[in-house]
């Protein structure tokens, strides 16, 4: 019973994540930069403070990037509902000749364009690195992607479970 126990306890420490090695880490530092041309030293200082066991710097890097496009498209998406909310309140407003809820609905409409301002340079920004980081990464991993340009062979019905019975 003893040996079976210590073979368990192996395992687990084999299968357990081993963080990456920083001289691993600054050469993928390097070579994401070099392939992405974006300029990720700010993100490397971060990564060497904040980063997580097992936590390589490219995964470190995709959330970050993820986490900021998160924030522009909420930051988009309110602001965009806060002036909408805002005409509303002007258009209503100014129909019933009420200056006071005129110039609330113009300050609710200056508060969304000032957040969705700031979500619409964070949004396509950080999708644009997102999408250089994913090539890089694809590129050095060499996978190969197979796109199609023509006629594709598909079963009876499409591919889409519909049939035709004649």
């Amino acid at each position: 019973m003893p040996s079976s126990l210590a073979s368990v306890f192996t395992g687990l420490l084999l299968a357990a994540p081993v963080a990456p090695a920083p001289a691993d880490e600054a050469v993928v530092y390097r070579d994401l930069q070099a392939r992405t041309g974006l300029d990720l030293e700010r993100v490397w200082t971060d990564y060497q403070s904040e980063r997580r066991d097992g936590q390589g710097f490219y995964e470190f890097t995709r959330a970050r990037y993820r986490r900021r496009l998160g924030a522009g498209i909420g930051l988009s998406l309110a602001g965009l509902g806060l002036a909408a909310a805002g005409m509303a309140m002007v258009l209503i407003a100014a129909d019933r000749d009420n200056e006071v809820d005129v110039i609330g609905g113009a300050l609710v409409l200056t508060a969304g364009f000032g957040l969705a301002v700031p979500g619409a340079i964070l949004w396509p920004v950080n999708q644009v690195r997102l999408h250089k980081l994913k090539r890089a990464r694809t590129a050095a991993l060499g996978r190969v992607q197979l796109r199609a340009a023509g006629l594709l062979a598909l079963p009876r019905g499409l591919g889409l479970g519909l049939g035709l019975a004649f």
